[in-house]
């Protein structure tokens, strides 16, 4: 993972980093259960301060993706059963923390005109059009949603 610490965005550095972070446990880098790396390696690797890791860390310690052992380290944690109603994640997101493989299937795509009700909504005209997608959601294969 080629990821880097952008200095001059208008995200905070933690912010940054605690994506990146989020990310590799995502992507399957570390497994759970796996030790996560020290506060030290990744200062050194992104070029940040350690107290800069430790409040990204401390994020993802919050969202159940990580957990502190003390005398131990920092491990991946098995994903919570229950949802945080507060937070809205993407559903590829949702699965990836879930352990799950998520893809998709396109089941009906569209221009179309709105009904009057989503021209309201979205503050349209008359002479708008909006894109109507249908698609599968699939987990390890599995439909989930449509």
């Amino acid at each position: 993972m080629n990821a880097t610490i952008e200095r001059n965005s208008p995200l905070t550095l933690s912010y940054q980093l605690k994506q990146i972070l989020e990310e590799m446990v995502s992507s399957g880098k570390y497994k759970i259960g796996d030790p996560f790396p020290t506060e030290r390696d990744i200062a050194e690797q992104f070029g940040v301060s350690r107290i800069t890791v430790r409040e990204a860390i401390g994020h993802l310690v919050y969202q159940g993706i990580l957990r502190r052992e003390q005398g131990r380290g920092t491990f991946v944690t098995q994903p919570k059963a229950y949802e945080k109603i507060n937070e809205l994640i993407s559903y590829t997101q949702d699965m990836r923390n879930r352990g799950m493989k998520p893809s998709s299937k396109v089941l009906a795509l569209k221009l179309e005109r709105p009904s009057w009700e989503v021209m309201n909504s979205l503050r349209l005209g008359e002479s708008d059009k909006v894109i109507k997608l249908a698609r599968l959601r699939l987990a390890d294969k599995e439909p989930m949603t449509i």
